[in-house]
């Protein structure tokens, strides 16, 4: 989280409660990998949390470098495959399912500029004002290449995905993503990373919502089934 270790340690233990709550909700396994991204947040929140503690005390200095590959890995490299992908696989509509494809595609030509980024540059880290920032040295093409991958693989399949909710993550991760560049453009990592963070709640409801959803025509076949089954017997 973007302004102590404690608030990082506090988001990552809210998340990983919501994350266990998402994983109760999960109907198969095609939903499985969309379930797990509360807790997978909650593990990155603990990774910038543990960067916190070595930036601002001096016996965990020597932490700092894994603290940082640690949390960039999930915000670099992970989420762009692992949101369209879970998306993709969670997607019942086949022409839907085509479209999350270029997503998924997206998302894996992001992750390999932005590691492509991580392995043969500089990234510097620092705190200020109460951000951290996160400075990784590269060309100007290769931040605009990964910047369209990256948005079209983590804000458009919520848009595509049939599943009932799935809008309202796109929107939210839309505007904070505005809203992050607009007023923390210097620390658009770690900030939207917890504004992105807090889709986790959506991604809840998304969860309840297709939970209700089987339950409700789980009813209607079991009623159906109990009224063909009257009917045979009367006949």
């Amino acid at each position: 989280m973007c302004f102590s270790a404690g608030a990082s340690f506090t988001a990552a233990a809210v998340l990983g409660t919501i994350g266990v709550a998402s994983l109760k909700k999960v109907n198969n396994r095609a939903q499985l990998m969309y379930g797990c991204i509360p807790l997978l947040f909650a593990i990155q929140q603990v990774s910038e949390g543990l960067l916190w503690l070595t930036l601002t005390h001096f016996e965990y200095g020597p932490w700092k470098m894994a603290a940082t590959y640690f949390f960039l890995f999930f915000a670099q490299f992970l989420w762009p495959i692992w949101i369209p992908a879970s998306l993709f696989i969670m997607e019942p509509d086949k022409k839907r399912k085509k479209i999350l494809s270029v997503a998924v595609i997206a998302g894996i030509s992001a992750s390999v500029i932005l590691a492509y980024r991580l392995i043969f540059n500089n990234v510097n880290v620092e705190v200020r004002e109460h951000h951290i920032q996160y400075d990784i040295e590269t060309s100007q093409i290769l931040i605009l290449l990964s910047s369209i991958f990256y948005v079209i693989a983590i804000i458009t399949p919520n848009f595509i995905s049939s599943a009932k909710g799935t809008k309202a993550v796109a929107y939210l991760l839309l505007f904070s993503l505005l809203a992050t560049k607009i007023f923390y453009e210097v620390y658009l990592i770690s900030v939207w990373c917890f504004f992105a963070a807090t889709t986790s709640v959506l991604i809840l409801r998304v969860l309840k919502l297709s939970h209700s959803q089987l339950h409700l025509t789980t009813k209607k076949w079991q009623l159906r089934s109990f009224i063909d089954r009257r009917f045979r017997h009367h006949v």
